[in-house]
Protein backbone atom coordinates (compact mmCIF):
# COMPACT_ATOMS: atom_id res chain seq x y z
CA UNK A 1 0.00 0.00 0.00
CA UNK A 2 0.87 3.68 -0.53
CA UNK A 3 0.94 6.66 1.74
CA UNK A 4 -2.19 7.99 0.26
CA UNK A 5 -0.17 11.26 -1.23
CA UNK A 6 2.84 10.26 -3.11
CA UNK A 7 2.08 7.74 -5.87
CA UNK A 8 5.49 6.13 -5.77
CA UNK A 9 6.83 4.09 -3.30
CA UNK A 10 9.77 1.47 -2.27
CA UNK A 11 9.12 -2.14 -2.75
CA UNK A 12 10.70 -3.83 -0.42
CA UNK A 13 13.18 -6.77 -1.49
CA UNK A 14 11.47 -9.03 0.61
CA UNK A 15 8.64 -8.88 -1.66
CA UNK A 16 9.06 -11.21 -5.07
CA UNK A 17 9.40 -9.45 -8.22
CA UNK A 18 6.73 -9.54 -11.14
CA UNK A 19 3.35 -8.53 -11.26
CA UNK A 20 1.71 -6.65 -8.24
CA UNK A 21 -1.41 -4.78 -7.24
CA UNK A 22 -0.56 -1.37 -5.76
CA UNK A 23 -4.02 0.03 -3.20
CA UNK A 24 -4.02 3.53 -1.76
CA UNK A 25 -5.76 4.34 1.11
CA UNK A 26 -9.37 6.15 -0.08
CA UNK A 27 -9.81 8.53 3.46
CA UNK A 28 -13.24 9.25 4.73
CA UNK A 29 -14.09 12.45 4.50
CA UNK A 30 -16.79 14.58 6.18
CA UNK A 31 -18.65 12.00 7.91
CA UNK A 32 -22.32 12.62 8.76
CA UNK A 33 -21.86 10.13 11.74
CA UNK A 34 -17.94 11.22 13.07
CA UNK A 35 -18.88 13.35 16.12
CA UNK A 36 -15.51 14.64 16.77
CA UNK A 37 -14.44 18.22 16.88
CA UNK A 38 -11.11 18.61 14.58
CA UNK A 39 -10.94 14.56 13.49
CA UNK A 40 -8.47 15.41 11.68
CA UNK A 41 -5.64 15.87 14.05
CA UNK A 42 -4.22 18.58 12.50
CA UNK A 43 -4.06 21.18 14.95
CA UNK A 44 -4.57 21.13 19.19
CA UNK A 45 -7.98 22.77 19.34
CA UNK A 46 -11.39 20.50 20.51
CA UNK A 47 -8.73 18.30 22.54
CA UNK A 48 -7.37 18.43 25.79
CA UNK A 49 -3.42 16.98 27.00
CA UNK A 50 -2.86 15.64 30.49
CA UNK A 51 0.30 14.22 31.13
CA UNK A 52 1.64 14.39 27.80
CA UNK A 53 2.96 17.36 25.34
CA UNK A 54 0.90 17.57 22.00
CA UNK A 55 2.22 19.64 18.81
CA UNK A 56 1.29 20.06 15.40
CA UNK A 57 3.40 18.43 13.22
CA UNK A 58 3.53 20.01 9.86
CA UNK A 59 4.25 17.64 6.36
CA UNK A 60 8.00 18.93 5.51
CA UNK A 61 9.76 17.78 1.77
CA UNK A 62 11.95 15.51 4.08
CA UNK A 63 9.30 13.75 5.73
CA UNK A 64 6.24 12.05 3.10
CA UNK A 65 5.29 9.27 5.65
CA UNK A 66 4.07 11.12 8.44
CA UNK A 67 1.52 12.68 8.16
CA UNK A 68 0.01 10.24 6.74
CA UNK A 69 -2.78 12.03 4.75
CA UNK A 70 -3.27 15.72 6.07
CA UNK A 71 -0.51 18.65 5.97
CA UNK A 72 -0.35 18.04 9.34
CA UNK A 73 -0.89 15.56 12.07
CA UNK A 74 -0.37 16.00 16.13
CA UNK A 75 3.08 14.66 17.73
CA UNK A 76 2.19 13.21 21.36
CA UNK A 77 5.25 13.20 23.70
CA UNK A 78 4.54 11.12 26.79
CA UNK A 79 6.26 10.63 30.47
CA UNK A 80 5.23 8.30 32.59
CA UNK A 81 1.77 7.92 31.82
CA UNK A 82 -1.13 10.06 30.61
CA UNK A 83 -3.67 11.02 27.04
CA UNK A 84 -4.60 13.21 25.10
CA UNK A 85 -8.51 12.84 25.19
CA UNK A 86 -12.07 14.80 23.64
CA UNK A 87 -14.86 14.85 25.95
CA UNK A 88 -18.38 14.70 23.79
CA UNK A 89 -20.42 16.56 26.28
CA UNK A 90 -23.51 15.56 28.53
CA UNK A 91 -25.88 15.58 26.05
CA UNK A 92 -24.22 13.48 23.92
CA UNK A 93 -23.39 11.38 26.72
CA UNK A 94 -27.00 10.77 27.69
CA UNK A 95 -27.78 10.27 23.83
CA UNK A 96 -25.73 7.39 23.43
CA UNK A 97 -26.81 5.32 26.68
CA UNK A 98 -27.28 1.82 25.96
CA UNK A 99 -26.02 2.08 22.51
CA UNK A 100 -22.85 0.96 20.66
CA UNK A 101 -20.01 3.31 20.36
CA UNK A 102 -16.63 3.16 18.08
CA UNK A 103 -13.56 5.26 18.76
CA UNK A 104 -10.26 5.01 16.67
CA UNK A 105 -7.51 6.78 14.97
CA UNK A 106 -4.31 6.34 12.75
CA UNK A 107 -1.73 6.58 14.86
CA UNK A 108 2.41 6.51 13.62
CA UNK A 109 4.70 4.56 16.45
CA UNK A 110 7.85 2.84 16.24
CA UNK A 111 7.64 1.77 20.15
CA UNK A 112 4.66 -0.88 20.78
CA UNK A 113 2.36 -0.05 23.68
CA UNK A 114 -0.29 3.34 22.17
CA UNK A 115 -3.81 2.68 22.94
CA UNK A 116 -6.85 4.48 22.36
CA UNK A 117 -10.35 4.15 24.70
CA UNK A 118 -13.52 5.30 25.65
CA UNK A 119 -14.73 6.43 28.89
CA UNK A 120 -18.61 6.57 29.85
CA UNK A 121 -19.77 6.70 33.14
CA UNK A 122 -19.24 3.14 34.16
CA UNK A 123 -15.71 2.49 32.80
CA UNK A 124 -13.27 2.70 30.30
CA UNK A 125 -12.91 0.38 27.25
CA UNK A 126 -9.32 0.24 25.27
CA UNK A 127 -8.10 -1.18 22.22
CA UNK A 128 -5.56 -3.71 21.35
CA UNK A 129 -1.97 -2.02 21.88
CA UNK A 130 -0.24 -0.69 18.91
CA UNK A 131 2.60 -2.60 17.65
CA UNK A 132 5.42 -0.67 16.62
CA UNK A 133 5.49 -1.00 13.27
CA UNK A 134 4.91 2.22 11.50
CA UNK A 135 1.13 3.32 10.70
CA UNK A 136 -1.82 1.57 12.51
CA UNK A 137 -5.29 2.06 12.28
CA UNK A 138 -6.20 1.90 16.59
CA UNK A 139 -9.95 1.05 17.41
CA UNK A 140 -12.32 0.33 20.14
CA UNK A 141 -15.81 -0.04 20.58
CA UNK A 142 -17.79 -0.44 23.83
CA UNK A 143 -21.38 -0.57 24.56
CA UNK A 144 -22.12 2.45 26.60
CA UNK A 145 -23.60 2.35 29.96
CA UNK A 146 -27.59 2.18 29.62
CA UNK A 147 -27.54 4.66 32.36
CA UNK A 148 -25.19 6.79 30.70
CA UNK A 149 -25.83 10.32 31.68
CA UNK A 150 -22.57 12.81 31.70
CA UNK A 151 -19.54 11.19 30.35
CA UNK A 152 -18.66 10.22 27.08
CA UNK A 153 -14.77 10.61 26.62
CA UNK A 154 -12.89 9.72 23.73
CA UNK A 155 -8.72 9.36 24.57
CA UNK A 156 -5.35 8.06 23.07
CA UNK A 157 -2.70 7.07 25.54
CA UNK A 158 0.66 7.29 24.20
CA UNK A 159 2.46 4.74 26.52
CA UNK A 160 4.99 5.42 28.98
CA UNK A 161 7.67 7.63 27.44
CA UNK A 162 7.08 7.18 23.80
CA UNK A 163 6.34 9.31 20.68
CA UNK A 164 3.50 8.88 18.29
CA UNK A 165 1.84 10.73 15.71
CA UNK A 166 -2.28 10.59 15.47
CA UNK A 167 -3.95 11.46 12.47
CA UNK A 168 -7.73 11.48 11.33
CA UNK A 169 -9.67 10.19 14.25
CA UNK A 170 -13.45 8.54 13.63
CA UNK A 171 -16.02 8.54 16.46
CA UNK A 172 -19.82 7.42 16.52
CA UNK A 173 -22.55 4.78 16.52
CA UNK A 174 -20.81 2.90 14.25
CA UNK A 175 -19.51 -0.98 15.10
CA UNK A 176 -16.98 -0.94 12.55
CA UNK A 177 -15.17 2.26 10.73
CA UNK A 178 -14.56 1.88 7.20
CA UNK A 179 -10.96 2.12 5.54
CA UNK A 180 -11.36 1.79 2.21
CA UNK A 181 -8.69 1.31 -0.58
CA UNK A 182 -8.05 2.42 -4.46
CA UNK A 183 -6.64 0.08 -6.72
CA UNK A 184 -3.88 1.73 -8.59
CA UNK A 185 -2.84 -0.73 -11.19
Amino acid sequence: TSDGVSTELDIPASIRRGPAMVYAEDPLNDTNWNLLTNPKLDSTTGWTATSVTAAAYARSINDHLVPKLENACIKLTSGASGNYSQALGSSLASAMAGRKFSFGCWVYSLTPGCTVGITDDAATAVSDAHNGDGWEFLQVTRNVSGTNATTLTVKITPGTNNAVFVERAYAGQIARIPISYTNFI
